[in-house]
């Protein structure tokens, strides 16, 4: 443990060799942090189910380097998203020590190689530069939105004139045709005309077969 002169910052280092659940290191964090200690669990498995879950970063011997170098939980944004960075383990606890790191939790865990990181730790200017780009697509999702709902809006405002104007079109034309289709449908009695079709006289067919052919005329 490491505390500052004044008192005023407390940090916890602790080195996580054996296995451990990510509830129990959970509960084992809020306590620290609940009696003022900033906790920062270090690990040098490649695996390990709770790096990310709390404060962490994972350490490696990287080829010809002095010092254990931290290889996954430390991040910087490069203006478009998270990315990781690599640096010697004095740096990161002097950056720690110095407040020029701290631990930020991302609006959504960090895709990173071995396992998605819901906690990483980084520079205050990086966490208000990736706040402020937040708020930019957001502004300009709200744009684009407010746009796209105005040209929605217009193409239907459109629509709906067109099916005025041709409903309007339609009744016109209806009733203009209407007066003079009906002079040309309608007989002048109001009766319609007996069928132009043959048919045989009453007369005829009130006789028997046998009588019809005498009262035909064969042409």
């Amino acid at each position: 443990m490491t505390i500052s002169p004044s008192g005023i910052w407390k940090t916890a280092l602790k080195a996580q060799l054996a296995p451990i659940i990510d509830t129990d290191i959970t509960a084992r964090t809020e306590k620290m942090r609940a009696d003022g200690f900033t906790l920062i669990w270090f690990s040098d498995r490649l695996r390990s189910p709770w790096l990310g879950p709390v404060p962490s970063v994972r350490v490696a011997r990287v080829g010809g380097e002095e010092h254990l170098v931290v290889v996954e939980g430390l991040v910087k944004f490069d203006g478009h998203g998270w990315k990781p960075v690599r640096a010697p383990l004095p740096q990161f606890l002097a950056w720690v020590f110095a407040h020029r790191v701290t631990p930020h939790i991302p609006r959504t865990p960090l895709r990173c190689r071995q396992r998605p990181l819901a906690t990483v730790w980084t520079a205050p200017y990086y966490i208000t530069a990736k706040t402020t780009h937040l708020e930019e697509e957001e502004q300009r999702r709200c744009i684009h939105e407010t746009r796209m709902a105005k040209l929605q809006r217009e193409r239907e405002e459109k629509r709906e004139q067109i099916r005025a104007r041709n409903a309007v079109t339609r009744a016109k034309a209806l009733a203009e045709a209407t007066p003079e289709q009906a002079a040309h449908t309608q007989p002048p009695s109001g009766k319609w005309p007996a069928s132009s079709g043959r048919s045989h006289p009453r007369h005829l067919l009130a006789l028997g077969p046998e009588n019809v052919v005498g009262h035909c005329h064969v042409g």
